[in-house]
C-alpha cells in the first residue's frame, strides 16, 4: 500500500523502447510514467498518484518483447 506516492525500479537488460503505464481494476490506462527508447541501465521512476481514487492499481511495463505486471494499492 502507498499513499499518495510511490517509487520503484525497473532494470533494463538491453536497449529499447520501454513503456511504462498504470491501469485501473477496470482496464482503463489512468497514467503514462514512461514512453520512449531508454539505453541498458537501472532506472528508478516515482507515480504520483494524490489525483486518484484509493483503490487498485496494476502498473504494467513492456520492453521489447517482455512484459511485467505488479498490483498495488492506494491508501488514503
Amino acid at each position: 500500500p502507498f499513499n499518495p506516492i510511490t517509487s520503484f525500479d525497473i532494470t533494463v537488460p538491453t536497449a529499447g523502447y520501454l513503456s511504462v503505464k498504470v491501469y485501473n481494476i477496470s482496464g482503463q490506462i489512468v497514467d503514462v510514467i514512461a514512453n520512449g527508447f531508454y539505453n541498458e541501465n537501472a532506472y528508478s521512476f516515482t507515480w504520483n498518484a494524490s489525483g486518484m481514487p484509493s483503490g487498485m492499481y496494476v502498473i504494467h511495463a513492456e520492453l521489447n518483447e517482455m512484459s511485467i505486471s505488479h498490483n498495488i494499492s492506494l491508501i488514503k
